[in-house]
């Protein structure tokens, strides 16, 4: 049945109606209450002077000016009274009505400087009256360590401290020297190495003997023949056989026998490497040959 109903033409309107009395109550909350209220009082007439008070006196030159300022400013007192009492009439709105919170105004405790100074020094001469307390609490528990006031000397002590003093410094002096002349004696022996050691070497010497021009030549020397490092330094020449000597004459051998292998120097022992080439053969065939009749038998 609610759903099917129409609305009415009036509906709202009370709603309206209580949303402007509220903001009504509020503005006049707000010019009653704000910086003393607005509105005027009834003992706040006409300013009457005491009478022990004196009355000013003013030329004639500048009464009429005075007067005439006076009446513009009570003209404009009076223009000013009127508009407080008249309030402007302003649009409300309809609007949702916001309940404010009291606020609670927070009253800030703040020391003075002078109460700080005075806190300060206070706290000050507490610390230092307990810090001497424990000073001469300590003095009293172990008074080895108390300061013992030293006695001032007099000129002759004095004079017999540095005559002491003095001899001290010449025996000294004395030592000292004594030590520096044994250090220039001392001979100081260098420990020589005797490892493995490689040695740099730059020479000048002339290209040819018959020209002047000269050259730089550089060498290195290594000690140790074990570890010299061979495959920095690599051998370029070529290698060239061992030269033959004939085995009859021990002349160089030019020549070399195809069936022996051997080398000769010229015909003649050419012919006797034949001929004992023959008798080895001949006698190792009737070797041979006696071999084989032994076994025959």
């Amino acid at each position: 049945m609610a759903a099917e109903r129409s609305k009415r033409c009036n509906a709202g309107n009370r709603m309206s109606k209580l949303i402007e009395e509220q903001v009504e109550d509020e503005d006049d909350e707000f010019y009653n209450t704000m910086y003393g209220g607005f509105n005027e009082d009834d003992d706040d007439g006409v300013y009457e002077a005491p009478e022990d008070q004196e009355e000013d006196f003013v030329d004639s030159d500048f009464s009429l000016s005075e007067h005439d300022d006076e009446n513009n400013e009570s003209g404009e007192d009076e223009t000013k009274k009127v508009r407080k009492r008249v309030k402007p009439k302003v649009f409300k709105q309809p609007e949702v009505v916001h309940v404010k919170k009291p606020s609670v105004k927070k009253v800030n405790v703040t020391a003075t400087s002078q109460e700080k100074r005075e806190r300060m020094r206070l706290s000050t001469l507490t610390k230092s009256e307990a810090l001497c307390k424990r000073q001469k609490e300590t003095v009293m528990r172990n008074p080895r360590q108390m300061l013992t006031q030293m006695r001032r000397l007099t000129q002759q002590e004095l004079l017999a401290e540095a005559k002491i003093t003095a001899e001290k410094n010449l025996a000294s002096l004395a030592q000292f020297l004594k030590l520096e002349e044994e250090k220039k004696h001392i001979k100081i022996s260098k420990v020589r190495y005797q490892g493995p050691i490689i040695r740099y070497q730059s020479v000048r010497m002339p290209l040819d003997e018959t020209n002047n021009e000269y050259c730089s030549r550089n060498f290195l020397e290594f000690t140790d023949t074990n570890n010299f490092p061979r495959e920095y330094f690599p051998n370029s020449r070529k290698k060239y056989p061992a030269k033959s000597v004939c085995i009859v004459t021990g002349q160089p051998a030019k020549y070399k026998d195809p069936l022996t292998g051997l080398p000769y120097a010229n015909i003649e022992a050419f012919k006797y490497i034949r001929q004992q080439r023959k008798r080895i053969h001949d006698d190792l065939f009737t070797k041979l040959e006696a071999k084989k009749k032994k076994k025959i038998l």
